[in-house]
């Protein structure tokens, strides 16, 4: 079925990057309107996200090097690529992922709160919070899945390939 497991491990690999990198996106995008549209916090923001990003990227590119791609001997039972990931470099992507998330909450977080305490109770700022936590919460959850199963070398493929 697949003339080329390379292309498609890329393809994939590359989508995980984009969805990764977009998630991070929209919560940066909360902080910063929750730190009332300061040019310095958007360029952090923007900082992370890209060198995240590019991250990601060099380390998937050293992933594909030093991936073994095995032909697939029953075809017709088990479609797609089968593959044996490098376990150490596979997780961190998903480690980069989770640790600009969790950055991006805990600032989230911070002004929430400050804006509270100082009176400064909106609707919006509540929604802003209250979705951010809920995002954060779901999005870390399967990180956090897809990292402890991608510990062990029996599940390490399937673990990262699901999340």
């Amino acid at each position: 079925m697949y003339q080329y497991p390379s292309k498609v491990i890329t393809v994939y690999g590359y989508g995980v990057i984009f969805l990764i990198f977009n998630t991070s996106i929209v919560m940066s995008l909360r902080a910063w309107i929750l730190f009332d549209r300061n040019p310095f916090v958007l360029a952090g923001l923007t900082f992370c996200c890209v060198s995240g990003a590019i991250g990601c990227m060099v380390i998937f590119q050293l992933d594909i090097t030093r991936t073994e791609i095995i032909p697939n001997p029953v075809p017709d039972l088990i479609t797609g690529c089968l593959t044996i990931l490098p376990r150490r470099v596979s997780l961190v992507p998903y480690l980069i992922g989770l640790s600009l998330d969790t950055a991006i909450f805990l600032a989230t977080l911070y002004r929430t709160w400050v804006l509270n305490r100082t009176g400064f109770r909106l609707p919006i700022i509540q929604c802003l919070m209250r979705d951010g936590l809920f995002y954060y919460v779901v999005n870390c959850a399967s990180l956090l899945v897809s990292i402890c199963l991608g510990l062990d070398e029996d599940l390490n493929n399937i673990a990262l390939g699901s999340a």
